[in-house]
């Protein structure tokens, strides 16, 4: 398998490998920590992914999936993340946008129900 060949998801605590060419999940790792929604935040290069989940941290490898290591970021909380590498690669900020801008129209919904 190619690095290049596969796209790399996060959701409801797992991070999953997939197939460019066919859709076919590769890997797929839960990750085990603290507490939060199913938002996971991905970055990857071309050895590792970095997930956020929870308030904690992970470092897999990008063949398998493998764990490599955790940080639970303790003192940080459990809000929403951003992961960025120095180059000025990041994670989808743009989709954490749109998922906050989704949860604000819901919520709003709600509360116009209600009158």
């Amino acid at each position: 398998m190619k690095i290049r060949d596969l796209m790399v998801i996060g959701i409801k605590q797992h991070v999953i490998a997939v197939s460019r060419a066919d859709g076919q999940i590769l890997w797929s790792t839960k990750l085990d920590s603290g507490r939060g929604g199913g938002l996971v935040t991905v970055l990857s290069d071309d050895k590792r992914v970095f997930a956020h989940f929870g308030g904690h941290l992970h470092c897999l490898e990008i063949s398998t999936g493998r764990l490599l290591w955790s940080n639970e970021l303790k003192g940080y909380g459990y809000g929403f993340v951003s992961l960025s590498f120095p180059d000025g690669t990041s994670s989808g900020d743009e989709a954490i946008k749109q998922q906050l801008m989704a949860q604000g129209a819901a919520s709003a919904s709600s509360t116009n129900a209600s009158f």
